[in-house]
């Protein structure tokens, strides 16, 4: 087993690492309005029903339409691989008004903040809730977008922006159902984590805020799923990781909701195996199907395309199973590429 954050949830969760990505009914999205447990499957379940489990409710929220202007200026703003850019494409409409939160933040110059949450859960309600760690960054999605000067990080945080938005996440996390797997009993349950997100626009869609066991992720799983670079960063310089670590690892990263090209790229330098497998022969490129901005810095790396699972199905088949369009219409144009000429 290995500890796998999945950012698409919010939370942290133990996953077994190389389930591999297979077709399952997803849970019912209702579940996720109306109860204050949520139960999706076995904890040892496969990391697709993790990731799925944010795309069901996608789908189920928003209708094929045209985007909204306020939509589509933010849509300039995205890289095409962005799964932002899938959701806002499927709104006709922005949800929300702007918050005095979302003026400080654009007034420090801060688009995306991530705020790493732990909490106590007793019968059911969550007490000492405490922020572990908060990121920011300076566009909505994309590469290299941590803010990572020191004098800039001092600025937001005597803006008070740093303390705003801790007492809004603290809110939504006292409010947060939890989900836990059906062998898990709720009474055995007492450390749990989310990761609470903000965006500098209400046009941009946020996750839902949930509760998962914390499972105590190693400081590495925990830096490079959310795409901490500068943490990521001081880990890879002050340890000498093991190869089966820095490979986890990439794993890891390849999950990550959003742009992680700036800690794949200080994985693979520090060691890690672009063609590492799993035990059911899942690689890396195969788990960021879901996330296609990952996919570039693991081509780039060196990936190779024509490796196949136990199943018999290479990064592009896994794409084509769960129908991401982005990750699809990039695996063909890096496999023409290698293809000889004739």
């Amino acid at each position: 087993m290995v500890w796998t954050t999945i950012r698409d949830l919010g939370v942290l969760h133990v996953v077994g690492l190389g389930t591999g990505i297979r077709r399952r009914k997803p849970p019912d999205p209702a579940v996720l309005e109306e109860s204050s447990v949520i139960t999706y499957g076995s904890v040892s379940s496969s990391l697709a029903v993790c990731w799925r489990l944010g795309l069901v409710v996608i789908i189920a929220q928003f209708a094929v339409s045209q985007p909204s202007p306020a939509n589509q200026r933010i849509l300039t703003e995205l890289p095409p691989c962005s799964v932002l850019r899938t959701e806002l494409e499927r709104r006709d409409r922005s949800d929300g008004a702007d918050q005095a939160y979302m003026q400080k933040m654009r007034q420090q110059g801060v688009k995306h903040a991530l705020l790493l949450i732990h909490a106590d859960l007793r019968q059911g309600k969550t007490s000492n809730i405490h922020v572990d760690r908060r990121l920011y960054f300076r566009s909505f999605d994309g590469p290299d977008a941590q803010i990572l000067d020191q004098t800039a990080l001092k600025t937001i945080e005597s803006s008070g922006l740093g303390t705003d938005l801790e007492a809004i996440a603290s809110n939504r996390v006292s409010k947060a159902p939890l989900v836990r797997g059906p062998d898990m009993h709720l009474r055995s349950v007492h450390d749990v984590s989310s990761i609470i997100e903000f965006f500098a626009d209400p046009s941009v869609p946020q996750r839902k805020v949930v509760l998962l066991p914390s499972g105590h992720p190693t400081p590495l799983t925990e830096a490079v799923i959310n795409g901490d670079a500068r943490r990521t960063q001081e880990l890879l310089a002050s340890h000498k990781f093991a190869k089966n670590e820095l490979d986890r690892a990439l794993f890891d990263a390849a999950l990550s909701r959003y742009d992680n090209t700036t800690v794949i790229k200080l994985l693979l330098q520090a060691g890690a195996d672009v063609n590492a497998r799993t035990p059911d022969g899942t690689t890396p490129v195969m788990n960021a199907v879901a996330h296609p901005c990952n996919l570039q810095p693991l081509l780039e790396g060196g990936a190779d395309l024509n490796a196949r699972d136990k199943w018999g199905r290479d990064a592009l088949r896994v794409a084509r199973e769960v129908k991401e369009n982005t990750a699809i219409r990039l695996l063909e144009e890096a496999s023409s590429k290698k293809e000889p000429k004739s």
